[in-house]
């Protein structure tokens, strides 16, 4: 057997496929473009399960801070229903203080449409005033309704849409050379656009089909 390590999770831009890499892309000329001396990002990643928005936030924050050495000191990573009053008001008291290991700070935060009301209103001022050098990744699984509009309107807004069927059976053929063409477009066409699940799909076929194999020549053995 010669397939990939068993990964969902890009390791860079070009591994991401669909439109997430083409985002992904435009993120790269935009790391290019930013000044920690001078700017601060705010982005949010919207779209259904599975179709690389974490990736493009995690790709790009590693980006900014200098890779994934220093994630531990310059990057946080936390659920929007975790966030409340009083963490906002932390982080609103820490403004300018950033890290010794980068120029940026940034904070990701996952599924930012479970975060509370009362935390969004907060956080109005804490991005209205955010540093230079300052990163806010957000996500949300198609919840973006959910958010306050003067919330929402603080970030840049990328719609991260599904693959398309092709794209996802050609990334599964790459990553796994040991699958049928036939069964990578199945999975792909059933996986509902989401490449993480179609990556389990075709591990659990591969490994099923090897595992009848196997139980074929030991019984024949007998």
């Amino acid at each position: 057997m010669k397939n990939a390590p068993s990964n969902t999770r890009a390791a860079t831009f070009s591994d991401l496929i669909g439109p997430a890499k083409i985002i992904g892309k435009v993120l790269l000329a935009k790391l290019e473009r930013l000044n920690p001396q001078t700017d601060s990002v705010a982005m949010l990643f919207h779209g259904p399960p599975g179709v690389g928005k974490s990736e493009l936030a995690s790709l790009f924050a590693d980006t900014l801070i200098g890779g994934k050495s220093c994630r531990n000191y310059a990057r946080e990573k936390i659920s929007g229903a975790k966030i409340n009053a009083d963490l906002v008001r932390r982080w609103h008291d820490a403004r300018g203080i950033g890290s010794l290991f980068s120029d940026w700070t940034v904070k990701i935060i996952e599924e930012v449409d479970a975060m509370p009301a009362v935390a969004q209103t907060l956080m109005l001022d804490y991005l209205d005033e955010c540093q230079p050098g300052t990163a806010i990744l957000a996500t949300s699984n198609e919840q973006i309704k959910l958010l306050e509009e003067r919330f929402r309107r603080r970030f840049q807004v990328w719609h991260v849409t599904a693959p398309t069927t092709e794209e996802i059976a050609n990334f599964l053929r790459g990553k796994f050379p040991d699958i049928y063409p036939a069964e990578a477009t199945t999975i792909a066409a059933l996986c509902g656009g989401c490449v993480g699940a179609a990556i389990h799909d075709a591990e659990n076929a591969i490994d099923i089909r090897f595992y009848e194999a196997i139980q074929r020549n030991e019984g024949g053995a007998k």
